[in-house]
């Protein structure tokens, strides 16, 4: 499996939960830039060899981190659990 497709989810889930929180009035282009450089960065590292596993773990974990942890205020996942009605 490729870095890549949990790097993607990391910035659309980042980007779409700043633009919720924000009422849809604007779109965090920040966001949008560190993930870019983010994803570089670790396709540079996923060349050397041997570290393919170890650049897609990392990208899961940042996946996993932005969904539950508090980085934004509230979380993807409170978010997603008020528009589900779970809350």
């Amino acid at each position: 499996m490729s870095y890549l497709t949990p790097m993607l989810l990391t910035v659309g889930v980042s980007v779409g939960n700043s633009w919720y929180n924000s009422g849809g009035q604007s779109i965090d282009i920040k966001a949008l830039l560190a993930g870019g450089i983010a994803t570089g960065l670790l396709g540079l590292l996923n060349n050397i060899p041997g570290m393919a596993s170890v650049t897609t773990g990392i990208a899961w974990v940042a996946f996993v981190a932005i969904m539950v942890g508090p980085v934004q205020h509230p979380s993807p996942l409170d978010n997603l659990s008020t528009i589900v009605g779970v809350k």
